[in-house]
């Protein structure tokens, strides 16, 4: 018995340890810690509209404040996300991607949050004409990704190289649940 506790003891602190060691990280790069109490959809955080908080309030998805292009292939689309950064304040943040397929649903259902927040922080509000759409990095298969339409709601597939269509990159970010931990 005294082996199986003692195995356990040694998964919870290799879990406390890669926690902290996660957190230290999360410290170094951002230089402040957010709490998630401290957040509400909409609010500009890091560069980027907050348009979802975890049910645990330890993880933030942001949206970009403008489209990162139109008219791109989802190849364009994907590498412009990824090259995308913001600036608040004297911070610099990087991190940024094309959204899947459920975070360019809930971008398109809360459109006009980001939008008017996004105008807000001197950006520019998402595209809502009938032709509209906008890329996710989800793939359907090799030559197929799937395809949000801000103008009404039915995603779709479609084909990643002969079509172009709209970017806006989202970014994750990690919070400690609490002031008191």
């Amino acid at each position: 018995m005294a082996t199986l506790q003692t195995k356990y003891q040694l998964q919870y602190l290799d879990s406390y340890i890669m926690r902290t060691i996660l957190l230290l990280i999360v410290l170094s790069c951002s230089g402040s810690l957010l709490l998630a109490q401290d957040h509400e959809l909409g609010d500009l955080v890091e560069g980027g509209i907050v348009f979802y908080i975890s049910a645990h309030k330890d993880t933030l998805l942001t949206s970009a404040i403008r489209d990162q292009g139109m008219g791109l292939s989802w190849l364009e689309a994907k590498e412009r996300c990824e090259k995308t950064f913001s600036i608040q304040g004297s911070q610099l943040y990087w991190g940024w991607r094309l959204p899947n397929k459920r975070e360019v649903q809930i971008m398109r259902h809360l459109r006009d949050l980001i939008s008017e927040a996004a105008v807000k922080a001197n950006g520019m509000a998402f595209d809502k004409g009938v032709a509209s759409y906008y890329w996710s990095c989800t793939e359907s298969n090799a030559f197929y990704a799937w395809l949000m339409p801000f103008g009404f709601d039915q995603i779709k597939e479609m084909s990643k190289g002969s079509n172009l269509f709209n970017a806006r990159a989202v970014r994750t970010i990690l919070l400690k649940e609490g002031k008191d931990k």
